[in-house]
């Protein structure tokens, strides 16, 4: 989990939800590259949202693909 600030590991799931939903599910949370992949490969979510890598990176799409080095955010231009 990421707040504005700092990152957190944690042990709490949003597995149970996304059951209960049964329908697409979207994550949001400082997913980087391959944590993103990850959680989609381990079907704990049908969609990454990546806000702030988004306003560093205009290209994210691109440099994803590529898998290629993001530009850090800079919070104090959001």
């Amino acid at each position: 989990m990421l707040t504005m600030f700092e990152k957190h590991e944690t042990d709490v799931s949003l597995l149970p939800i996304r059951k209960a939903l049964n329908r697409n599910f979207i994550v949001v949370g400082g997913y980087n590259r391959s944590e993103g992949n990850k959680v989609i490969a381990n079907g704990g979510a049908d969609l990454v949202a990546y806000s702030r890598l988004f306003l560093a990176n205009s290209d994210l799409p691109k440099r994803c693909e590529l898998d290629v080095q993001l530009n850090k955010a800079d919070s104090s231009t959001f």
